[in-house]
């Protein structure tokens, strides 16, 4: 029998310590109310974070090529999660 799990992957944000206008972006990854944040290595204007879309607001190529990071990492952490819960 195959067990269920919670599973949650969401981006947030954190403003830099010595520049209050940029914020560095993480991806927050949850099992079964277990939490654990790494950062994508990405800095941006903490006034162009969309918090519920998850995403950075803009046109512009730096805004879109972040944007194109956050969904092929979210991907990739899905293909992960589905890869380990198949091979229990």
């Amino acid at each position: 029998m195959r067990s269920r799990h919670s599973f949650a992957t969401d981006f947030i944000i954190r403003k830099c310590k010595g520049d209050k206008m940029k914020a560095m972006i993480f991806a927050r990854i949850t099992v079964d109310d277990s939490s654990k944040e790494i950062s994508i290595k990405e800095k941006i204007d903490y006034a162009d974070w969309h918090n519920k879309r998850e995403i950075v607001k803009g046109k512009n190529q730096v805004a879109q090529g972040i944007n194109k990071a956050i969904d092929d990492i979210r991907f990739r952490i899905k293909v992960k999660y589905r890869m380990l819960e198949n091979a229990c």
